[in-house]
């Protein structure tokens, strides 16, 4: 990839992730400080792509774009890049309350791409129902853990990561298994014909989206 194709990859990026903030956001930082924060993120984009999906939990000594416009050297830097499901985010902000653990800022652009065979980000654009989308959840928490806790944390975000993706995948699978569940109702002779009729509506209600299965 050449300097300018890289430089216009940035540049689309930056215009999506942009989006997931506010203006008050954007005019606290300076344009290098903002430039600099997108490089950043932009970065870890890439690299969690390649790896279809990544947690990183990382120390960082000031707040870099926290709501709450203060230095803080108790700031941990949470970052998720994952294929676009439902519940990342109520997830996340449930991992966090388990571990009572502040958060300060909470930023959560979701991404358009196009990838190469080999999984490089080609080309970034608004994100689309039917094309490939990444979230990218940033967070900024206040917490005094040592690097080894923090590694724990990083470590069960990852797995609760994976149980999303599970959900998601097998979501098809579910429906089709409620399917064969109103078939199999209807052959038990130990309940009454209405019985089974109350438990064969459930199952067909359950399939028009009425149900939900979470990570957590």
């Amino acid at each position: 990839m050449t300097v300018d194709s890289d430089n216009s990859l940035f540049n689309q990026y930056s215009t999506q992730f942009l989006r997931g903030m506010s203006e008050r956001m954007r005019d606290s930082c300076s344009s290098s400080h903002l430039n600099e924060f997108l490089q950043e993120r932009f970065t870890f984009f890439r690299e969690a792509i390649r790896r279809s999906g990544m947690v990183r939990v990382r120390k960082h000594k000031i707040s870099q774009v926290s709501l709450t416009d203060k230095n803080n050297s108790r700031c941990v830097i949470v970052e998720i890049v994952s294929p676009d499901a439902p519940f990342i985010v109520v997830t996340v902000e449930a991992l966090m309350r388990q571990l009572d653990l502040l958060i300060l800022c909470k930023l959560h652009p979701i991404i358009g791409v196009e990838l190469t065979e080999g999984k490089e980000v080609e080309k970034v654009f608004l994100p689309q129902q039917d094309l490939e989308k990444y979230d990218h959840l940033y967070l900024e928490v206040e917490t005094e853990a040592d690097n080894a806790t923090l590694k724990h944390i990083e470590t069960m975000i990852a797995g609760h990561m994976l149980a999303v993706q599970l959900v998601r995948n097998h979501h098809q699978y579910m429906l089709t298994n409620l399917e064969s569940m109103i078939e199999l109702i209807q052959t038990i002779t130990v309940v009454s014909s209405e019985t089974k009729n109350e438990w064969s509506k459930l199952c067909g209600w359950l399939k028009h989206d009425n149900y939900s299965v979470m990570g957590y």
